[in-house]
């Protein structure tokens, strides 16, 4: 089974997108890369990123389940909400919550929730094998 994360350190490349977070060293396939073209991802600046990478963590790290944190680039005109919820603990231990991402740039518009983890250095990854438990 391959592991798909994302790194934050952004990349020149576009298609590299989740639609919701900046990637850098990623697992995804050709096919994969080509699905998220069409997001507010692939318009980000890097100060979209940065906003949106802070607003990730806060939602990540927040005490409370669904909280919004919203982030918006008035010179972009980019914006959008992230939303912790369930907490979970991933197979290999990792501190791990589910996240809601909706974000826009100009026209496009994306929603999608992903499984994000966080690793021993701190940072928090997209994780799609880490899954919460049912229930």
């Amino acid at each position: 089974m391959t592991l798909q994360r994302a790194r934050w350190r952004p990349v020149t490349l576009a298609c590299v997108a989740l639609g919701a977070l900046t990637i850098g060293q990623s697992s995804l396939s050709q096919n994969s890369k080509r699905l998220f073209v069409t997001t507010p991802f692939a318009q980000f600046t890097p100060e979209d990123h940065r906003l949106l990478k802070s607003a990730t963590v806060a939602a990540c790290e927040s005490p409370e389940p669904n909280v919004v944190h919203r982030w918006e680039n008035p010179a972009t005109g980019a914006r959008g909400t992230t939303q912790g919820g369930k907490s979970f603990t991933a197979a290999d231990g990792r501190k791990c919550r589910s996240v809601r991402f909706e974000n826009q740039a100009g026209t496009l518009k994306n929603v999608s929730t992903y499984s994000v983890c966080q690793t021993t250095d701190g940072d928090w990854l997209i994780d799609a094998v880490a899954k919460p438990p049912a229930g």
